[in-house]
């Protein structure tokens, strides 16, 4: 068990549906949900979130493994680790910022599904976990118009490159490098 104050994770349904992959001897995003577990973060969880959880997907019925992960989670400890938050609208000004910029064909669309995760961030530790990569580029690119996406943490489970357990073993810090509103300065 680490030494740090434990940090508030928004968790992208896609983990959990990666996670639940069969087949895959090391799945990374399995691995990062253990490792989650296993240093006591906190999932964040809105309605929302919840509803794409239990489904994990389309028409998919939610696997043991991430219901098994869930259950875990919520009964750990005295009084469990998600912090269930409300249906948010408090951030429907930055929403407002984003469909500004953007019109559906440069990805408003695919923003708006996954702005639910941005929205619990800031209302938590500003951390979102997803696999989205798409997204995560078009909120990257947003956060530089739009102020309070800049600060927002972002890290992909699957990409070995970012070092995800490592990071969650150090205490999950926001890192230059892992915020939406990075840019190297040439």
């Amino acid at each position: 068990m680490s030494e740090f104050t434990a940090k508030r994770l928004v968790i992208d349904a896609n983990v959990a549906i990666a996670a639940s992959g069969e087949g895959k001897p090391e799945n990374a995003s399995r691995i990062f949900l253990e490792t989650v577990l296993a240093e006591n973060y906190i999932a964040v969880m809105t309605k929302k979130l919840l509803d794409e959880w239990r489904r994990e997907g389309k028409e998919q019925k939610p696997s043991v493994f991430s219901m098994t992960w869930l259950s875990k989670m919520a009964t750990d400890g005295d009084v469990g680790r998600i912090c269930f938050l409300q249906d948010l609208t408090a951030h429907e000004n930055v929403w407002l910022q984003i469909s500004e910029l953007y019109d559906v064909s440069q990805g408003q669309l695919a923003m708006s599904e996954d702005f639910h995760l941005i929205s619990a961030s800031l209302e938590t530790d500003k951390i979102v976990i997803s696999l989205e990569k798409k997204v995560r580029v078009l909120f990257k690119k947003a956060a530089q118009e739009v102020k309070e996406l800049q600060d927002i943490t972002w890290v992909n489970p699957d990409k070995p490159e970012e070092m995800p357990i490592e990071w969650l073993r150090s205490g999950a810090n926001p890192e230059p490098e892992r915020l939406l509103g990075f840019s190297r300065k040439l």
